[in-house]
């Protein structure tokens, strides 16, 4: 039987989890971060801007058919990428840190659950029902939840989160739990869930083979007089 969490559950629980902890609170870390280690986000945006102005430059020239001198272009471009790698990296550190912690260590030692589980009564389990691993959570949380934040939210903003958003509201279930082969049922349901499991174990009927010796010979065989 395939007990799973409600979509209404899952929902809110990946609003909690996904958009709210984990986007608020990494960014207010690394927000912290910068300010202690005394870093201007602001930067790169005005080297962004920079940029901008001196491509309209290069396109007035090219319109022109006059020569342009790129050599200024280039270097703020390569100026740029030094600030957005650099914000980059202590922003994925933070967030996988914050990963670690919050998604896979927590649930270890808090009964599979995470704030918004708990809010919403839910906890995670491994496809077939069964208690989750250290395994099952570094796939969900590791290779799931932080690869795929850090991926759309860098690259293509929010729209693969939403898209995983819509995915849960539909099947039940988000694209980490195909990654680990994990699904969210709700509490009341878990001791119902192993019970079920034990009487699909219980319904397995062992058969021994044996091998029969044909070469034996038979009592009644005819005797040659």
């Amino acid at each position: 039987m395939d007990i799973k969490a409600t979509k209404t559950q899952r929902f809110v629980v990946y609003l909690i989890d996904i958009l709210v902890i984990l986007g608020v609170v990494t960014s207010l870390i690394t927000t912290l971060v910068f300010k202690i280690a005394k870093y201007d986000t602001s930067v790169k945006n005005t080297v962004l801007k920079q940029i901008t102005e001196e491509f309209a430059n290069y396109y007035r020239y090219i319109l022109a058919g006059e020569n342009y001198d790129n050599s200024l272009l280039f270097s703020l471009v390569k100026e740029y990428m030094k600030y957005y790698f650099f914000e980059f990296g202590i922003t994925s550190i933070i967030t996988l840190i914050f990963c670690v912690l919050y998604f896979v260590v927590l649930p270890m030692y808090w009964d599979k659950q995470t704030v918004g589980r708990y809010m919403m009564k839910v906890k995670v389990v491994s496809k077939n029902g069964e208690k989750i691993t250290w395994k099952h959570l570094i796939l969900r949380e590791l290779v799931g939840t932080f690869l795929l934040y850090m991926v759309v939210s860098r690259f293509s903003g929010y729209t693969i989160l939403l898209a995983s958003l819509v995915l849960v509201c539909v099947t039940g279930r988000s694209l980490v739990d195909y990654v680990s082969s994990t699904k969210l049922i709700p509490i009341e349901f878990e001791d119902f869930q192993e019970e079920y499991n034990e009487e699909e174990k219980d319904d397995v009927i062992d058969v021994e083979f044996k091998e029969v010796d044909n070469n034996k010979e038979d009592d009644d065989d005819y005797k040659i007089l």
